[in-house]
């Protein structure tokens, strides 16, 4: 809200920081959690620049009532940065854009196998409709034999797998690389990995790998 950390700062009146043209949408959504008709709200408005900036950002906050809880006896707030959600949106929208137009395939597993996406190029090849299906590791023939025979236990020691698998391409059965990367949970050394990201190419495995080394640090650096 652009208040510094002196003793004022416990003084002042956040709803000073607020754009003008929000100020009464604001004060219209916190004021029943004030007067005890509602429990939460939540609402996007623009606040003044926190780094003495002209001009406003938008944020993101959430409210909840708390006038029945002793040593705080008001409303509790909280804020997030709407410009980094944007930033974030747009890099996972672009993300996927790319990944859909794409002749590789992709999908990303949960450790127990549950698919949690995949790209348009693997909902074809293997014949997957949305909503994705619910059992784990749902691919046609071997595939799943392969990934968890040879895959999870080579992420589990190393981290990275590659291999080739047999896979149906147009209505024929086609061998194609596969490189796949598990991220363990840090809390759970050496369980399976907490995700799996795995994609093929026909063109060959040095391609796969690229493509899923490319995705790893994107999903490290932004998710």
């Amino acid at each position: 809200l652009g208040l510094d950390a002196s003793d004022s700062a416990d003084r002042a009146m956040p709803l000073d920081a607020v754009h003008p043209d929000d100020l009464s949408a604001v004060i219209d959504t916190l004021g029943p959690l004030f007067d005890g008709t509602a429990a939460n709200a939540s609402l996007v408005f623009r606040v003044r620049h926190p780094e003495g900036r002209d001009g406003y950002k938008p944020v993101e906050a959430n409210a909840t009532s708390h006038l029945n809880t002793p040593g705080i006896d008001g409303v509790l707030v909280t804020f997030r940065d709407f410009e980094q959600i944007v930033e974030h949106m747009t890099l996972v929208n672009g993300l996927t854009n790319t990944l859909n137009a794409s002749h590789d395939f992709l999908v990303i597993h949960a450790s127990d196998g549950t698919l949690l996406y995949a790209n348009d190029r693997a909902m074809q090849r293997f014949g997957w409709d949305t909503p994705l299906p619910k059992e784990p590791w749902p691919y046609p023939g071997g595939i799943a034999r392969t990934l968890l025979g040879e895959a999870i236990p080579a992420m589990k020691r190393d981290g990275v797998w590659n291999g080739d698998v047999v896979v149906p391409l147009d209505g024929e059965s086609t061998t194609v690389s596969i490189s796949a990367v598990g991220r363990p949970a840090p809390t759970l050394p050496g369980e399976p990995p907490n995700l799996i990201i795995c994609a093929g190419r026909v063109a060959g495995r040095r391609e796969a790998a690229t493509l899923v080394r490319l995705l790893t640090k994107v999903a490290e650096g932004g998710a």
